[in-house]
């Protein structure tokens, strides 16, 4: 889920607006989806092209979200130590990275243009491209399941 309309590289508004129920109890609404565009980074610092697809757009978010079960059910391993996570591919190929900070764990991106702000997070699945902007690793729950969709 993502909090800035400015992120999406394709956009369409939901005929009807989705309740989410965050991991806090709060709720927030979801009135659009796309897809959003990064680079996120991999080990060694280098950084890759990812997409993240049919991210929900909701704009009263303070942080982007993301779902590792999503994440884990699209073939994806997700490893969390004390200071850092890891997605593996389905070839235990690294395809992101993500720092601890706090009790968040925050991907490692950097912007795809100068007028993308995202900063942290993503994933690759095949030779196709994946991408995401700034993801929690906190849960939220909508109507419709995982907040997420991992080719």
């Amino acid at each position: 889920m993502c909090s800035d309309i400015e992120n999406f590289s394709n956009f369409r508004k939901l005929d009807v607006a989705e309740e989410i129920t965050l991991g806090d109890g709060f709720s927030v609404e979801a009135i659009g989806t796309g897809t959003i565009e990064l680079k996120v980074g991999v080990p060694d610092g280098k950084h890759q092209k990812c997409r993240l697809y049919e991210t929900l757009y909701v704009p009263k978010l303070s942080y982007n979200l993301l779902s590792v079960s999503r994440a884990t059910k699209s073939g994806k391993t997700c490893i969390f130590s004390d200071s850092n996570c890891q997605f593996l591919d389905n070839k235990q190929k690294v395809v992101a990275t993500g720092s601890k900070i706090g009790n968040l764990y925050y991907l490692n991106c950097s912007d795809i243009n100068e007028s993308t702000h995202a900063a942290n997070s993503c994933l690759d699945g095949n030779t196709k491209e994946e991408i995401w902007p700034p993801w929690r690793k906190e849960l939220a729950k909508t109507s419709k399941g995982p907040t997420s969709y991992w080719p």
